[in-house]
């Protein structure tokens, strides 16, 4: 840790979020880190905790940060994993949701930086709802073969990146299969079920021309070939603003709303 505040004004709190308690010790200061212990496990089932530090600032406002980690069943493993058939298998239109211990591992095609993840919808008629984009990432199957859409219930829990090779529980998310093209997201999940995973791994490149994308391609990473986007009208955009902001094509008082931002 790096800081000028000082270490009495630190608050560290740990929340037991799955499994077992009390297997993170209390946190001692070794000059510049904050070092705590964990316990081997006595149980064949997975626990996370969430180690937070806080501090107010001179505005009153409570800052934080959260470590949260997860921990082995007692042979050392953090729960099957499940292919991502089987878990397209479980959707339904409806929305189902898991109560057993789920795990998949998949690479991660999304970046949490980036604007173009999701549309932002409208919610009201001058009213979008910024962070839909934020709440949204991807992932898709070690061999790229099948993808998941994942909606996080905060945006601040998205911190996932390009690249990250990720063990992601299911316990508590919904899986819900949509038609029409045939498509599956991962709902209601947050922070707590992404177990862990290695970093700064390559994408599987997956090559395709237009006419050969199936429904099995949808939330994948794919490369397109021999394709051009022409654009007739200039800049590619979700709405031509000739016919959202006042112009000579426009000439309405009422402006057209747009689907989103």
């Amino acid at each position: 840790i790096l800081t000028n505040i000082e270490k009495d004004d630190l608050n560290i709190s740990f929340d037991y979020i799955l499994g077992q308690s009390g297997w993170v010790s209390e946190p001692s200061w070794d000059q510049e880190n904050i070092v705590f212990e964990t316990a081997a496990s006595t149980s064949e089932s997975v626990s996370a905790a969430v180690v937070t530090l806080s501090f107010p600032d001179g505005w009153g406002e409570k800052l934080e940060t959260a470590l949260r980690i997860t921990r082995s069943g007692t042979n050392g493993s953090f729960g099957e994993i499940t292919g991502f058939a089987d878990v397209r298998a479980l959707a339904t239109e409806k929305g189902y949701a898991v109560e057993d211990d789920v795990v998949i591992e998949g690479m991660i095609i999304s970046n949490c930086d980036s604007p173009n993840m999701e549309l932002n919808p409208s919610v009201e008629y001058n009213v979008v709802d910024t962070e839909e984009n934020a709440r949204t990432a991807y992932v898709q199957s070690l061999d790229g073969s099948y993808g998941f859409r994942m909606k996080f219930d905060r945006a601040e829990d998205n911190v996932l990146m390009s690249g990250s090779q990720m063990k992601i529980s299911l316990k508590g998310a919904v899986i819900t299969k949509e038609l029409d093209p045939e498509r599956y997201t991962i709902s209601s999940l947050e922070s707590a079920n992404m177990i862990g995973g290695l970093y700064g791994q390559p994408v599987p490149q997956k090559t395709k021309t237009i006419s050969s994308l199936t429904q099995e391609d949808v939330y994948t990473y794919v490369t397109l070939e021999d394709t051009e986007f022409v654009n007739k009208n200039g800049s590619y955009t979700n709405v031509r603003e000739d016919y959202a902001l006042p112009s000579a094509f426009n000439q309405s008082t009422v402006v057209v709303p747009m689907d989103g931002w």
